[in-house]
């Protein structure tokens, strides 16, 4: 059985996906499994994908026909054999020493089921670490707990499955697995329900082995969803509902609220903005239904976001002509102030 399952959905990465398997045959720690999980592509990614399977027996390939990166990451996740699960996406790629940092982060702390790390993001500009001043330290480890969830959500380092090491039995265990159909923030939901069954406590590595190419379009997990109104209110029920739960403090539940309204403000300004077949007063409608649904009342009510009086008056009466008409007027002020 392999220390590791390393998990990798693939859809149409036919151009960085080589790069990204090499990356993880280079790792200096031999101990694991490569699944790589076609979602129907349509180039070569699958044929790629056969290749390297057969010059490398720890690699095995499968066939997702179910559209979305959920049903292909599950779909691995039902046949990793490892003690533990990591996750790669295909048009990402990792530092060699990827998976030997979290084994050693493992070895120092054996009662710990949630090991991090931090990530680099690569833009079409530069490369730059994600993690702020206060997790970037002289030390090796920061050792920290789940209470303070939201504070590493603001970091970014919570939303993320591919920089994390998982217990494969806490998994199977518990039946975790990604919201099937859910193409945005599947991740989030899969990581509170671990994070939920696996103990509080939580080990932060100073040390960023992964590269998140934020430049792509057009992958699994960068494409935009007119049902993201759907995701939207998935996510924010299982952060107030895990929060609740886990007894966060007022402020860390402020930071919740803050992350449910922003997500729901950025949802409607998607939907309206958006290009599609829909008319204009269809998606007048869907943004009204949010802002009449409870978890938006909630989020305005308990927020502290810096939100102008009239704007958060045009949200209560929801009407989102009047919010809009604001976000364009207060884009035109700021392009003003920045010349």
């Amino acid at each position: 059985m392999p220390f590791i399952s390393i998990i990798v959905p693939v859809y149409n990465s036919e151009t960085y996906l080589s790069f990204c398997i090499e990356s993880i045959l280079s790792q200096s720690f031999k101990d694991f499994e490569l699944l790589l999980v076609d979602n129907n592509s349509s180039d070569k990614s699958l044929d790629i994908c056969k290749r390297y399977s057969e010059r490398n027996s720890r690699i095995k390939v499968f066939s997702q026909k179910k559209p979305g990166v959920s049903a292909a990451r599950n779909l691995g996740l039902d046949n990793a054999c490892g003690e533990y699960v990591m996750f790669v996406d295909s048009d990402d790629f990792v530092k060699e020493n990827y998976i030997s940092c979290f084994v050693d982060c493992k070895n120092m702390y054996p009662d710990c089921n949630n090991i991090w790390c931090r990530y680099d993001n690569l833009n079409n500009y530069n490369s730059f670490d994600t993690a702020s001043a206060d997790y970037i330290s002289d030390k090796n480890y920061i050792e920290l707990s789940r209470d303070k969830y939201m504070t590493l959500f603001d970091e970014l380092l919570c939303q993320p499955v591919w920089n994390k090491l998982y217990k494969n039995s806490i998994i199977q265990e518990n039946n975790i697995r990604m919201i099937d159909g859910m193409q945005l923030g599947e991740d989030i939901v899969f990581g509170l329900e671990y994070l939920d069954k696996s103990g509080e406590k939580i080990v932060l590595m100073n040390i960023a082995p992964y590269v998140h190419m934020n430049c792509i379009s057009g992958s699994l997990t960068r494409q935009f969803h007119m049902n993201r109104e759907s995701y939207s209110y998935e996510i924010n029920r299982n952060l107030v509902k895990y929060g609740i739960k886990w007894g966060l403090s007022p402020g860390e539940m402020t930071r919740a609220y803050n992350s449910v309204f922003y997500r729901f403000a950025s949802t409607m300004r998607g939907i309206y903005n958006s290009r599609t077949d829909l008319s204009k007063r269809h998606r007048k409608k869907m943004c009204r239904t949010i802002m009449k649904s409870q978890e938006f009342k909630d989020a305005l009510s308990m927020c502290d976001c810096c939100i102008n009086p009239l704007q958060k008056a045009a949200y209560r009466l929801r009407c989102y002509t009047a919010v809009h008409i604001y976000d364009k007027l207060y884009d035109i002020k700021r392009k003003r102030k920045s010349r």
